[in-house]
């Protein structure tokens, strides 16, 4: 038996490269959803150790091995880099299991970051894809269904939502971003005209035109291949707005997403993320951890969400 990994040990004619470090992270994640009953969330540890690293565990032998190049998937052998790097994928070093909120067979549900307003969260695919068109139909399919429920769960709460997606053109590393919908509950009863109408005077300030769309599907089709830009989902069925960057070339910023929804509602204190983080020295939070603070957050959606989510 060679170097441990978590409560498994590596088999001793495995000398291949690998994240030793993300195999044990995982592995550790796996065990610890296998002791809590919670199977499910452990058969899709399983894959993603398989899909992003090319790993495979042998829970008989109790050990575990990079597969050979011939049986590894083809996206574990062309992206090494996706345990080490992706804040998104289960296998990452950096990944927050404290923020998940639902799991299901091809994609998943975590608070965001730094939340605009309370409630708001991602969805993504478990297997890394950087575009829903290098996305699996199953993948993005399981994602509607995802954010489907959220809507019905946040219409429950008396709360519209808006969605929206940012997909930069290819660069040279532009592979690790890990596709997600954003979900942003607001008030019920915002007008669909009212939200266009600030989106479009956010991106008329900073120099990018929008489209307004009836079908508002998504993905957005008519896209060309590996084609930029950034969608809204408005309320209330008042379609999409679509930024593409073949007709519109000139690149909307990395934050205007959010930052455009903020002022366009009145919360551009809230702009920027890192300043909508929980404050563990607010008055009734001493002596919690940020992360202590943003798990609770999570709790309460998983809770609210529990009879809508389709993957339970």
């Amino acid at each position: 038996r060679g170097a441990k990994a978590g409560p498994h040990a590596r088999a001793a004619d495995d000398a291949a490269d690998v994240d030793v470090q993300a195999v044990d992270a995982l592995i550790g994640k796996r065990e610890a959803a296998r002791a809590e009953r919670d199977f499910a969330a452990a058969d899709t540890f399983r894959a993603e150790l398989r899909d992003a690293l090319g790993v495979l565990v042998d829970d008989k032998e109790r050990t575990w091995r990079v597969a050979p190049a011939e049986g590894r998937s083809a996206s574990a052998a062309a992206r090494p880099w996706v345990g080490r790097d992706c804040w998104f994928c289960l296998a990452s070093a950096h990944f927050e299991a404290h923020l998940v909120v639902a799991v299901g067979e091809e994609g998943y549900v975590a608070m965001a970051k730094g939340p605009l307003t309370r409630g708001s969260c991602i969805v993504l695919p478990i297997t890394h894809a950087s575009s829903a068109a290098a996305c699996t139909p199953e993948a993005l399919s399981e994602m509607l269904q995802l954010r489907n429920a959220l809507g019905a769960c946040f219409a429950a709460e008396g709360l519209e939502t808006v969605v929206f997606e940012r997909r930069m053109p290819p660069r040279g590393d532009s592979e690790r971003d890990h596709l997600h919908l954003q979900l942003v509950p607001l008030p019920l009863g915002l007008p669909a005209e009212a939200v266009r109408a600030g989106l479009e005077a956010e991106g008329e300030r900073v120099g990018i035109a929008f489209e307004h769309c009836a079908d508002a599907s998504w993905p957005p089709k008519g896209l060309l291949a590996d084609e930029g830009y950034l969608w809204y989902k408005l309320p209330g069925g008042g379609g999409a707005l679509l930024h593409r960057m073949s007709t519109s070339i000139k690149r909307h910023p990395m934050m205007f997403a959010r930052q455009a929804l903020a002022r366009a509602f009145g919360l551009a204190e809230r702009a920027d993320w890192k300043v909508c983080m929980p404050d563990p020295r607010a008055a009734g939070n001493e002596g919690k951890t940020v992360a202590a603070l943003e798990a609770a957050e999570a709790e309460e959606l998983k809770s609210k969400f529990a009879k809508f989510d389709p993957t339970a």
